[in-house]
């Protein structure tokens, strides 16, 4: 049998297919630590998990040239023998739990072995260490799997060359929509040879303590909202607080700098979440009040945060006008292509918001380029086209959509502007007021490290 992290040309063609996808899908990528990347492919890749096959892409996004890398996935998703196949054809083993039946879990003695092996040979493995997903920004107590592998293949190891967990957190800037950032930050290393003596001696210690230490790393790479109880609250007072954190401290805003703020803001209010539970409930009734006076002006707390003078907004105004043609051409050739993957999604009647974007990515994936073939092939046919007018079609599709995109949101921009502008100034002021009493709580002990 071919083994786990064999590359066949149809799985590097599919491997490249798909980080071309990202790179549109997103509107940026940002990678940052890769630095901590080891120089060898002995490692395995650790991330938070809350978006289903898109957090997958995003450790085969980072993946470095040369190395290969494979999944471990629930055993229930191999049951059917087609399936089955395609899940080895991506890479993805199967590991068995006990809710699959005791019987079943000699099964996993397969799977163990392949991925020691593969990691024995130079290349990465990927384990979730939070065994299973959800949409919060709380990162979840850890399983032991990954450990086990991980000092399992150090114990295997023959040379000087270590085992290394890496964790990674992923951010993404919506959880449903295109269009928006995804940062994935690779944390330092774990070396796995610090404790595999302490691991033979008790392994149970050793087990602890790694996924305290691996807990704690992710902690620090991605969004995590310590308290259960307040989680609401403080999410949504963070996100109405950053952009203001940020101007207070007068450091300029980027994707990684409104990250780090997000991340200081939801810890120090789960910190006052314990120690001043009163105060949180305050902040909950005025974040309350905030959303419910957004959403009656059909406004964001971003068109309130990022204000635009009504001049500046009306010079947007031609732009709106001259391009309106061509987003309207844009919009007619694009439209099945944009909207097919949200409306195959919801016949599907997917309920969980964490497969959102995966399954709208992965229908993407194959109606786009399909819908492209056959309406230019339509087209072509209908008109006579020739093979540098058939190329200018292909051209045209892609470059009109892009343009109807960026058309469709320039337009939402400036009805919001406008809408702020021409709303009654009593009702502006107390809009304001209300943002002022969330920022004096949410911000009132804000110290922005340049890390």
């Amino acid at each position: 049998m071919r083994k786990i992290y064999d590359s066949s040309i149809a799985y590097r063609f599919a491997y490249w297919y798909v980080k071309l996808g990202l790179r549109l899908y997103y509107s940026k990528i940002v990678v940052a630590g890769k630095k901590n990347l080891p120089p060898n492919g002995r490692y395995i890749f650790a991330p938070n998990h809350r978006n289903a096959l898109l957090d997958a892409f995003a450790i085969l996004y980072i993946t470095p040239k040369g190395t290969s890398t494979s999944f471990l996935a629930r055993a229930d998703l191999f049951k059917n023998k087609w399936i089955a196949k395609f899940m080895r054809f991506s890479k993805i083993m199967p590991a068995f739990r006990m809710r699959d039946g005791f019987d079943q879990l000699n099964k996993n003695n397969h799977t163990f072995d392949e991925s020691i092996d593969l990691l024995m040979n130079n290349q990465a493995l990927c384990i979730f260490p939070e065994g299973d997903q959800e949409v919060e920004q709380r990162l979840r107590p850890l399983v032991k799997g990954i450990f086990r592998v991980a000092l399992s293949a150090q114990q295997n190891t023959t040379d000087d060359q270590p085992v290394y967990i890496i964790p990674v957190g992923l951010d993404y800037g919506n959880m449903q929509k295109f269009g928006k950032h995804l940062l994935i930050k690779i944390g330092r290393p774990i070396n796995m040879a610090d404790y595999v003596i302490d691991y033979e001696e008790n392994s149970a210690t050793t087990l602890n303590s790694l996924k305290e230490e691996l807990s704690s790393r992710l902690k620090k790479l991605c969004l995590h909202i310590e308290s259960e109880s307040y989680y609401q609250v403080i999410q949504a007072a963070t996100e109405y607080s950053y952009t203001k954190a940020l101007k207070l401290r007068r450091i300029k805003r980027s994707i990684l700098t409104e990250f780090r703020a997000k991340r200081i803001i939801a810890k120090n209010l789960s910190i006052l979440a314990n120690e001043n539970p009163e105060r949180l409930h305050i902040l909950e009734g005025v974040c309350l009040k905030y959303r419910y006076k957004l959403k009656k002006a059909h406004l964001q707390a971003r068109n309130i945060e990022n204000r635009t003078k009504l001049r500046f907004t009306l010079l947007k105004l031609p732009v709106l006008i001259i391009f309106f043609p061509v987003a309207t051409v844009g919009l007619f050739l694009n439209a099945l292509a944009f909207f097919s993957p949200v409306l195959i999604r919801k016949a599907l009647k997917v309920e969980f918001v964490g497969f959102y974007s995966s399954i709208q990515f992965a229908i993407g994936l194959i109606s786009f380029p399909l819908f492209y073939s056959l309406q230019t092939a339509l087209i072509a046919t209908l008109f006579s086209l020739n093979a540098l007018q058939i190329a200018t079609l292909v051209v045209a599709h892609l470059a009109t959509g892009y343009i109807a995109l960026k058309w469709h949101s320039l337009l939402k921009s400036i009805i919001a502007e406008l809408t702020y502008y021409f709303m009654p100034d009593l009702k502006r002021r107390y809009l304001r007021e209300i943002r002022a009493r969330i920022h004096s709580i949410s911000l009132k002990n804000f110290t922005y490290n340049q890390p």
